[in-house]
């Protein structure tokens, strides 16, 4: 399924205003089960883990709060909407007695998703950078769209604004 961005989002994502980027997509995401399986590791999150966790939704037991690890940093996902336009759904959150170990990252927040260019394969996270500005960062396999749960399905945007988008570190 192809989607397409409003003119407003365009505007937006280029710098002409600072209206929240992705909350304006023409056709919404499909939603995310509201089912959760989570697995529950009971132990608290070890300091030397958090890399090996880069990819996975983590939360603490007993609490609402569903995070990514990503480059070794918790990033709290700030909403239902958020969380169900990039993720497939709710299963394989794992669920820590206390995540207090693993340093705090960025927000992922409504500008945040799934993005790709007209005619090309790739896709890629829209992020933010260290000063809240637009970057994309290429989602180098399938595996990896897996592995972090994402949508297969991205916000398609025109090529031409592929390099007004600044490149970020790769998922890998």
């Amino acid at each position: 399924m192809v989607k397409r961005l409003s003119s407003l989002t365009i505007a937006a994502l280029i710098g002409c205003n600072g209206w929240s980027i992705l909350s304006m997509l023409t056709t919404p995401q499909a939603h995310a089960a509201s089912q959760e399986k989570v697995t529950t590791l009971n132990r608290e999150f070890l300091q030397n883990d958090q890399y090996a966790y880069n990819g996975y939704r983590v939360k603490e037991v007993g609490k609402p709060d569903i995070y990514l690890v990503d480059r070794g940093m918790k990033r709290y996902i700030t909403d239902r909407d958020t969380y169900n336009r990039i993720f497939k759904n709710r299963d394989g959150v794992l669920e820590f007695q206390s995540l207090h170990t693993i340093p705090n990252g960025r927000n992922i927040d409504q500008d945040m998703g799934l993005i790709q260019f007209e005619n090309d394969s790739f896709i890629y996270f829209l992020d933010k950078d260290a000063t809240g500005k637009p970057m994309k960062r290429w989602i180098t396999s399938p595996s990896l769209l897996n592995k972090y749960a994402f949508h297969a399905e991205a916000s398609v945007l025109p090529q031409w604004m592929k390099n007004a988008i600044p490149n970020g570190a790769a998922i890998r």
